[in-house]
This record gives C-alpha cells, structure tokens and sequence, in this order.
C-alpha cells in the first residue's frame, strides 16, 4: 500500500518501531522482498516528523502513534487482523483490543473485521476488498484431480488451526480412502506424521506454481480465526471451492451468505462431513466454483485497492471524532 500511495504522488515514511537492524538493511530488505519504496525506511528512534496522517499497523504502534499525534493532522490505524486473537485471554489480549477504543479512523482489510471493530469497539472504520491478481490467479485447467485437496498448513501459527484440519482430513481419509491432501505454506509440515495420502510441498517457490496447485484440486481448506488471508479469495479465483471455519459472521468474508464457501463448525467430524459430501456432489461443487468466481470477480486487484486505501486516508482526514463512551452514538 504504501509502494502504491507513492505512484499516486503522496510522501510516505516508514518507522519500524521493532528493528534489531540498521536504516540501510531495513531499507535492502523491504526493497529486496516486498516493493521499491522510495520514502525513508527508519528505525523509530522516538521522533517523528510532521505528517497528514500518522498510521499505526499493528497494536504495539498505537502507543507510539498516540505520543506523537500532535505532529499528525489525524491518525489512522490500518488494520488487518483482529490482532487480541493472537493471544490468549490475558494481558497481551486486553492491551491489543484496548487500542481499538482509541479514535483512530481503522482501515481494515475487509468487510468481517470492519464490522467487528465497529461493534465492539464503537469505531470509525472503513474497509477495502482484498486484491487479487487475476492475472496469476484464473482458471487454466477444467480437468481436476476429483479427490484431490490443497491445505494450506501452518503449524507455528494458532490462528491457521492446523490440528483442526488435519484431524478433519484424516476422518474424511477413511470415508475416502482414495482421497489426496496436498499440503504447503510452512517448512514446519515436515515435522508432522499423517493417517492419509499427501503430498507435504512446505513453500511453493512461484506464485504461477501455486495458481497451478489450484487449478488441480477439487477443494481448498484453509483457515484463519482472526481474519482471511489472500488466500481463500485467490484459490477462488482459481475455480477452487473453499472450506472455512463457520466463525462469527464468517459469512461476511464470502459475500455475506453460505452459498459460496462451505462454512463448517469447528468439530472435526462437521467439517469432515463437509469436505466429504463436497467430494460426492459434482453438482455442489460446480456451484459452490461458480459463487467463488463471481465473489471475486468484484474484488479489485492491488492498485485498485491502494485507492481505496487512499480514498480511507482522505476520510480520515475529514471525519470528526465519535462520541465516547458507548456504542450507541
């Protein structure tokens, strides 16, 4: 976003408040692994110079952010997962959903966490469709493997819920002994002893090799508690139907019904029975592939939703702080 924002002619700064690496490698490695940003790339150092909008990006920020907001013309939080869910219920989790209470103007990937930051925090928020390059991600193969499906697996990270899926896939194994998980996304998979047929790819090294991934299964499990990745979104754009955990309004994250993703409870066993009957009806599959592509179909991709971004910016910018306490105001 920010890359974005500066081909739109605005001046952008980044302070990492959390560096344990000097200016000059901060700046080789954002420029070698993400975009050629053209603004400074600094260790915070406890200033901050004047701004229109100062940003925080994850909840350890609003602090810093606060310190500073009288060199801001506003304050804005850009925020991409529901970032308390990262801990369990103690300090850590209080303090990250404190830092909604404050009035910043939230900009948050996408519909579910908007609306959850609006009702329980009482917030000013804006949201913007996740990007998808349909570019890479499209269909390019009508003829897939019928029990073939793609985890995507992280193990190190609790809100992936890793043990859920495998304990799903290894009932749906024994109802479909045929059945093939291919499974990626970490290094940590190899650790893992499976009771069904797999393929374990850790990282897939291109981003077309995983659209190709895609475009050979049937279905796609992945999960996410605190907020989707790009990934349901760029599977579907694939022609993969998906299966998520049917999470509070989870339904918000796929066009606000169930017709789409194939939304199952937390048991194992319910999600089992999803995934198997999903595999028994071609009919339901067909559909569910179709309400995927036409989900997507409307989402825009980076450019696109940089100026969404933007568009929240200048909202920021304009928009007068809201009543406190309480959420009924």
């Amino acid at each position: 976003m920010c890359y974005h924002l500066e081909t739109f002619g605005h001046k952008v700064s980044i302070y990492v408040t959390d560096a344990i690496i000097g200016d000059q490698d901060l700046r080789t490695a954002v420029h070698d692994n993400f975009y050629p940003i053209a603004g400074p790339i600094e260790r915070y150092r406890g200033e901050i110079g004047e701004t229109g909008i100062l940003v925080a990006t994850h909840w350890t920020t609003v602090e810093t952010c606060l310190k500073h907001k009288s060199k801001a013309q506003a304050l804005a939080y850009f925020v991409q997962d529901y970032e308390p869910m990262f801990y369990p219920m103690g300090s850590e989790y209080l303090l990250a959903a404190q830092t909604y209470n404050n009035d910043f103007y939230h900009i948050c990937s996408g519909e579910w966490i908007a609306a959850l930051i609006k009702e329980r925090h009482c917030g000013r928020v804006g949201h913007f469709k996740f990007p998808v390059d349909t570019s890479i991600y499209n269909i390019t193969n009508h003829r897939r493997h019928p029990k073939q499906i793609v985890f995507f697996a992280k193990p190190e990270m609790p809100r992936r819920c890793f043990s859920i899926g495998v304990q799903a896939l290894t009932i749906a194994a024994k109802n479909i002994p045929e059945l093939e998980v291919i499974l990626y996304g970490s290094p940590e998979i190899e650790k893992y002893s499976l009771d069904f047929k797999n393929k374990k790819l850790k990282f897939v090294k291109t981003l077309a090799a995983l659209a190709e991934i895609y475009n050979t299964a049937s279905l796609g499990v992945c999960f996410s508690t605190t907020n989707p990745s790009l990934v349901p979104y760029e599977m579907m754009a694939c022609g993969l139907p998906v299966v998520d955990l049917a999470t509070e309004k989870a339904e918000l994250n796929y066009g606000g019904n169930h017709a789409t993703a194939i939304l199952a409870g937390p048991d194992p066993v319910d999600i089992a029975k999803a995934i198997v009957r999903a595999l028994s009806d071609s009919e339901e599959l067909n559909r569910r592939r179709k309400s995927g592509l036409a989900l997507v179909a409307g989402f825009p991709d980076e450019t696109q939703a940089a100026r969404l971004v933007e568009s929240h910016l200048q909202r920021a910018l304009n928009s007068t702080p809201l009543p406190k306490p309480g959420c009924a105001a």
